[in-house]
């Protein structure tokens, strides 16, 4: 196939360049091209324009592809133009091929009959298909993008996409129709961006309730910055129309509010254009006597020439064997054109107990390059396909991780058939997921899987100690409702996993593989994922596995991200330890990104802590060092930056330290910053680091679609996972979901969950950046008087040691604890400025009283603000009882020594009440002590 445009417009040149002589709307895409050209034309004929319209391929015969106010060309017509376009072609020697000889007679048929304005559907791809040959469409329009023609236009939907992308020309208008593969909606962003385009992007319309077959799309006013809404009937067939329609409507929209020639087109004209648009040979529906008398009811005919449209089409015959109650057999009737995927197409559309019939066209007058593929190779490969049986799970589980195992041994435990796919099933060796909290143990009972701490060399835990400059304090786990002594543990986080994923495998109902899961499979319009393909470990041929239910957690890499977010981890910095001289290269941070870094890792062997069978944090400069045992000899430490490292009193730190920075592999893990997205794709769930990242101060590597930061030095974030993992099973279970193939009840469940789960994750995820933040507070001097604020608040004991670790631990599950806590500590470090500081401080104090505050806000506020941005602000205060923290704020608060059994003063701060809405009373507290002292 030789593609180029030289002689398409040596052929247009010759003919006076018709294609100038009238406004275009030129349309490229792999899906919708033809409704949205069907639309658009007929809304512009209602508004009254002379309107052409040129489709390729054609329905059955060429003259069919030219269209002026919908009517053909005659056949004397027709003869007529191809005539003159032959002429211009043998006087210019341009040795055209018969589509461009075909598109030719589309432009000068338009010019001889008047056209005012022409939508175009491009032939194949766009860059360099005969179409594109117009300087500066009217509007330039990108539909759906898929797997199509793979072997001419690229190999994937990133290159499909560009090729495409190539009818857009510098500083013209582009409407993109919304797009399921995120890679293609980059690459038709990026080529607009680079153009100057004015760009557009179209979500789906939405249909009406109460009035059938009627939908609605918001469009702009404009010069307003509000939006409205216009209402239209969609008569066609297929939920996919519902992008279609509006991609032509906010076309439409787009041409009337930028071209003055269109200003006139009014809604009404929508209205009637949208209603007269008729598409055949589109999931047409044909009924009559003559079929009935062969004892078919109806025949539906469709141009599906891909699995993506192959998808749309056995939806819309399930719909309409729902609908009429039928058990019968669906009769197909295939052919297809060299370079598709008929076995993927044959798989898509036939079911069990359906008949299937190979055919053959013959080849297409004036479109050489569509070559038909023999009747009896379509018979074959249809033959074959219907050998291999179709593998179908209730739930495909993608990462055998913490996340993984615990679903597909809750889900299978449920009666749910469940899939584990993993990569790599040997003991993985990281350095996150070492500390499973009291919480976290706990909730690995109720799933049945406690065992898996037992045989790992398993250290208990029973809290943390801080050292700051020198000072300690020790903060030990509160007491569980039972009032018994809460214990964690920690441990080698491969052999925990091997564990969980031998829990999993003894599960009923799972079935275990090791390979590599390449590509999430997708219904009709591709909203919806159906399955999995995956390559088998040692094989060279991908298997496909189904399921109503796909969920993701394939970690902090993830290749499945950009399936349902076209955010990407913003890793601000990275540290790298170097053995040698175990010191670290920092790239430039500013204040902005300075929380994002790789905190190296080593083991210390029979090395004694200063708090046995405790985590430790050691507040260095400018970021913390973190140490805890994983095993009976071996003590992990996480060095985040590196710098003058404080040691216990004795001094016997010191030495294994600088033992182990010589003979031990230093380690390194990326932290960066993902904010969570909200899950728009259905039959997916993505989970874990794959959704979404924080910095792994508080280990939160968590279970939801969409809140997940990573896990390693205190952990919490197993225990969020492993609580989700609860939620999610009893949400879905079999006595509240029969079927999973009822989506609308799940969405329902899981937008349940989404704040259901809030009450345990959103302390963890915000405790993670916000503690990271001030330990890791370096030369910014308001983070370096909360840091202090905060290990001075933690050594008054008590509540101030009880609220912030019963969070890390689980068994606190209140938000309203962590945001009351760190507003207390907040402006116990501002009191403290007073109460430590000079006469002469009193002034630079009084400034920093609005500084620190300030830099409080900063720090947590916009945390907050990524959990309740993907729902309402009620519904975020409900999730977190932010009601009762209004009411506890205003409550008097007495901060108390722990050794006492009464309350008692500390440093001269008493009872006088403290309020976070009032800055005054604690203003005056701070000068009142600063001047006794």
């Amino acid at each position: 196939m030789d593609l180029g445009l030289n002689r398409i417009h040596r052929l247009l040149h010759a003919l006076n360049s018709p294609h100038t002589r009238f406004q275009t709307i030129h349309v490229a895409g792999t899906n919708g091209k033809g409704s949205v050209c069907a639309y658009t034309s007929s809304i512009l004929q209602a508004a009254g324009y002379r309107v052409g319209r040129y489709n390729s391929p054609h329905l059955l015969e060429p003259r069919d592809a030219i269209r002026v106010d919908g009517v053909a060309p005659t056949p004397a017509e027709f003869v007529l133009a191809r005539n003159a376009v032959a002429k211009a072609d043998i006087e210019a020697e341009t040795c055209a091929m018969s589509f461009e000889l075909l598109t030719a007679a589309a432009f000068w048929w338009f010019e001889r009959r008047g056209v005012e304005v022409a939508v175009v559907e491009v032939g194949l791809g766009g860059r360099l298909d005969a179409t594109n040959v117009f300087e500066r469409p009217a509007v330039s329009i990108v539909t759906a993008i898929g797997m199509d023609h793979a072997n001419v236009l690229g190999n994937t939907v990133e290159k499909i996409a560009m090729e495409k992308a190539g009818i857009m020309k510098p500083r013209s208008r582009v409407v993109i129709a919304p797009q399921s593969e995120m890679d293609a909606k980059r690459a038709l962003i990026q080529k607009a961006e680079e153009l100057g385009c004015e760009c557009v992007l179209v979500e789906p319309a939405r249909w009406v309730g109460g009035r059938e077959g009627w939908a609605n799309v918001l469009v702009a006013e404009e010069g307003k910055a509000d939006v409205r809404e216009i209402s239209f009937p969609i008569p066609l067939n297929g939920h996919y129309q519902l992008e279609n329609a509006a991609t032509a409507v906010r076309a439409v929209h787009v041409l009337r509010t930028t071209i003055p020639a269109f200003a006139g087109i009014k809604d009404a004209h929508i209205v009637e254009g949208m209603h007269r648009t008729r598409w055949p040979g589109r999931l047409d529906i044909v009924t009559g006597a003559a079929l009935s008398a062969q004892g078919l009811r109806e025949v539906i005919v469709d141009g599906a020439h891909n699995p993506a449209a192959a998808r749309p089409l056995r939806t819309f015959v399930d719909q309409k064997l729902l609908e009429s109650g039928a058990t019968g057999k669906v009769r197909w009737v295939l052919a297809a054109t060299q370079g598709k995927d008929i076995g993927e197409i044959v798989r898509l559309l036939v079911r069990p107990g359906d008949v299937v019939a190979a055919a053959e066209f013959s080849q297409p007058e004036a479109t050489r390059r569509i070559c038909p593929i023999p009747k009896l190779e379509n018979k074959k490969t249809m033959a074959d396909v219907a050998t291999t049986p179709r593998e179908e799970y209730d739930i495909i589980m993608v990462g055998a991780g913490i996340v993984g195992c615990a679903v597909a041994k809750a889900f299978g435990t449920d009666g749910r058939k469940v899939l584990l796919v993993e990569r790599d099933l040997s003991e993985p060796d990281r350095i996150v997921g070492e500390l499973l909290q009291p919480g976290g143990m706990s909730t690995l009972k109720k799933l049945g899987m406690e065992e898996c701490v037992n045989g790992i060399d398993g250290i208990p835990c029973y809290g943390y100690g801080v050292i700051y400059h020198g000072e300690q304090v020790h903060i030990p786990y509160p007491k569980t409702d039972e009032g018994k002594k809460a214990v964690g543990t920690s441990f080698h986080h491969g052999r925990f996993i091997q564990n969980l994923r031998k829990s999993a495998r003894a599960a009923p109902n799972v079935t275990t593989v090791e390979g590599t899961a390449n590509v999430l499979i997708r219904d009709e319009d591709g909203h919806k994922v159906v399955g999995v393909s995956y390559l088998p470990k040692g094989e060279k041929e991908e298997k496909q596995v189904f399921a109503p239910l796909t969920i993701v957690a394939d970690g902090l890499f993830s290749k499945f991200r950009k399936e349902f977010t076209d955010k990407t981890p913003d890793v601000k910095s990275n540290f790298v330890g170097e053995k040698q001289k175990c010191r670290a290269i920092q790239t430039t941070l500013t204040r902005k990104n300075r929380p994002h870094s790789s905190p190296s890792s080593f083991i210390l062997t029979d090395c004694e802590l200063p708090f046995p069978h405790h985590g430790h944090v050691i507040l260095a400069n400018p970021a913390p060092v973190l140490l805890y045992q994983i095993g009976s000899h071996e003590t992990r430490v996480l060095v985040d930056v590196p710098g003058k490292l404080p040691s216990a009193s004795t001094g016997a730190l010191k030495v294994k330290f600088l033992e182990a920075l010589e003979t031990e592999r230093l380690r390194s893990m990326p932290n960066g910053f993902l904010p969570p997205s909200s899950n728009q794709t259905d039959g997916l769930l993505v989970l874990g680091d794959a959704a979404n990242i924080r910095h792994p101060l508080t280990g939160a590597t968590q279970l939801s679609i969409v809140l997940h930061p990573p896990s390693s030095i205190l952990p919490g974030g197993m225990t969020v996972a492993f609580n989700d993992v609860c939620l999610l099973r009893d949400l879905l279970s079999p006595a509240n979901i029969p079927n999973l193939h009822d989506t609308d009840l799940i969405l329902a469940q899981l937008s349940s969950y989404f704040w259901r789960r809030k009450s345990y994750s959103l302390a963890i995820n915000v405790l993670a950046m916000a503690l990271y933040m001030l330990f890791a507070a370096a030369d910014d001097p308001n983070l370096q008087v909360l840091q202090e604020g905060c290990f001075r608040y933690f050594q008054l004991g008590g509540e101030c040691i009880d609220g912030p670790v019963g969070l890390l631990s689980g068994l606190n599950q209140r938000p309203i604890v962590l945001v009351y806590h760190f507003f207390r500590v907040a402006f116990y470090a501002v009191y403290r400025l007073f109460a430590d500081g000079e006469w002469n401080d009193v002034p630079r104090n009084f400034i920093k009283i609005f500084t620190v505050i300030w830099a409080a806000c900063v720090v947590i506020l916009p945390l907050l603000w990524t959990e309740v941005q993907a729902g309402t602000f009620g519904d975020f205060m409900y999730a977190c009882d932010l009601y009762e923290l209004l009411i506890n704020l205003r409550s008097t608060s007495t901060l108390t020594a722990s050794n006492k059994d009464e309350k008692t003063e500390v440093d001269g701060f008493d009872s006088t009440p403290a309020t976070l809405d009032l800055i005054v009373p604690i203003v005056e507290l701070g000068l009142v002590e600063a001047l006794k002292e």
